[in-house]
């Protein structure tokens, strides 16, 4: 299975922008439990309420990781800018996400990790 870069549900987009600031915490960011996993639940539910922190916690990560690593750190900054692309057709990032759009998150999370580990 493969991401689909065409698919501009939001609740698929969020999943995938999810999935590359984990990626991004989990190369750049240091050991223990990442802290993204931490807001998964809030993230797939109301979104407005952390995606803010999530966003500032990528660019520290991303930042660090480029330090050691400027290929990975450019190829998650590929994948932002491809989701956020997609984004711009939504009005932003909603403040709450549908039974449906919620299924969808946590299949655009898996398939863009399956993605993220390829490389």
């Amino acid at each position: 299975m493969n991401v689909d870069t065409d698919d501009g549900r939001i609740g698929y987009l969020l999943g995938r922008l999810f999935a590359v600031i984990e990626h991004a915490q989990l190369r750049g960011g240091g050991g223990g439990e990442p802290a993204c996993m931490r807001m998964m639940d809030i993230a797939s539910k109301v979104p407005q309420r952390v995606f803010p922190d999530l966003l500032r916690l990528y660019y520290r990560c991303v930042c660090k990781l480029g330090e050691s690593n400027e290929g990975a750190a450019l190829r998650l900054e590929s994948n932002l800018d491809e989701i956020f692309s997609s984004m711009e057709k939504q009005s932003g990032i909603p403040n709450t996400l549908s039974a449906e759009d919620q299924c969808l998150f946590f299949l655009g999370y898996r398939l863009q990790r399956l993605d993220l580990r390829k490389a």
